[in-house]
């Protein structure tokens, strides 16, 4: 929360550098326009990371409980790869963290450039910007941790169903199966032996 507290002071702190000398001054802005739209953005990249942030603090006991339970189920089933999950979370992680880093640091170059071209005041430039990025980078992980838990359950929920097709198909399903599956009239009508 401290952290949050930090960026959010220094992109609003950031934010009025840049634009305390108008907005013919600053690096971003081209226009009056411009001032709305940057100012939009930049309050609802706030609001999101710190809704995401608070929102990750407030839930993660609930959170741990499922993946609790999601380790549990694979240990007693054995229908899913750990290691093959675990590899892909983490592949998919920094991916999105290096993709992020990329463009941003690509971004900031671009922008000292363009200071530095026009010989603009000293205070503008890409530094005033920089905690928006970081809250730009908390945002993206944030989602990829959705994305990340979404395919961890439907992966299980996959290797679930294809257990269950095969254990059809071999025809083990047990009398208590049936009757967990509502199954037990249906199969004694048909299979019910002859009487001599």
């Amino acid at each position: 929360m401290c952290l949050l507290m930090c960026l959010i002071s220094a992109e609003i702190w950031g934010f009025w550098r840049d634009l305390r000398d108008g907005w013919e001054h600053s690096t971003r802005l081209k226009s009056q326009n411009a001032v709305i739209v940057t100012t939009s953005d930049v309050m609802g990249v706030i609001s999101l990371t710190a809704s995401s942030i608070v929102g990750s603090i407030l839930c993660w006991k609930h959170v741990q409980t499922i993946i609790d339970k999601l380790v549990d189920c694979d240990e007693k089933l054995g229908i899913v790869s750990p290691k093959k999950l675990r590899r892909y979370t983490i592949l998919l992680t920094l991916c999105s963290l290096l993709y992020s880093i990329i463009i941003s640091c690509l971004d900031i170059y671009t922008w000292n450039y363009e200071v530095k071209l026009n010989k603009k005041l000293s205070d503008k430039g890409p530094l005033n910007y920089v905690p928006l990025y970081f809250m730009y980078i908390v945002i993206i992980m944030m989602e990829v941790q959705y994305a990340v838990v979404v395919y961890n359950v439907s992966q299980r929920f996959c290797r679930l169903n294809k257990n269950l097709e095969n254990i059809f198909n071999s025809g083990r399903i047990t009398d208590q199966f049936k009757k967990d599956l509502g199954l037990g009239a249906h199969i004694t009508h048909y299979y019910k032996p002859h009487s001599k």
